[in-house]
């Protein structure tokens, strides 16, 4: 693999919890220092936003979720699977806490469940993709 084309990722959550808490959460979940609404870890930097860009009339969009978490690798030198990896372990951590969570970045396919998108839908499409070589191989 030779990793992402961009490194930044947008991971947008939904959830009741403070925004406070939910910082909180994103420095456990990558291993970081909280400075603010900013966590610094080993493998990536995070930020986590107000969504002002969010639009209240459409909610179930994942574009309008409350918050954004700004991801990017910590430098230059972390590793393209790595980094991915770590902001899988985000998403699956944010998931398993209840929270709504996607993730908009280049590398989306690579994360799991598609990165929160559609994921079922993708699956399947993926499934029969696959179904299809095979199909053509024979």
């Amino acid at each position: 693999m030779t990793g992402p084309s961009s490194n930044y990722c947008e991971v947008f959550v939904r959830t009741t919890v403070s925004r406070d808490d939910l910082a909180t959460e994103v420095a456990r979940l990558i291993h970081g220092e909280r400075d603010g609404w900013d966590v610094e870890g080993p493998i990536c930097e995070a930020s986590v936003r107000r969504n002002k860009r969010a639009d209240k009339a459409n909610p179930d969009d994942f574009i309008n979720f409350p918050y954004y978490i700004d991801v990017e690798p910590a430098n230059a030198e972390v590793a393209g699977d790595c980094y991915m990896a770590t902001v899988g372990a985000l998403l699956q951590g944010l998931w398993a806490l209840g929270y709504d969570a996607v993730a908009a970045c280049d590398f989306e396919d690579e994360l799991p469940r598609f990165g929160g998108y559609r994921s079922e839908e993708r699956q399947k499409e993926r499934e029969g993709l696959r179904a299809e070589g095979r199909q053509g191989r024979t």
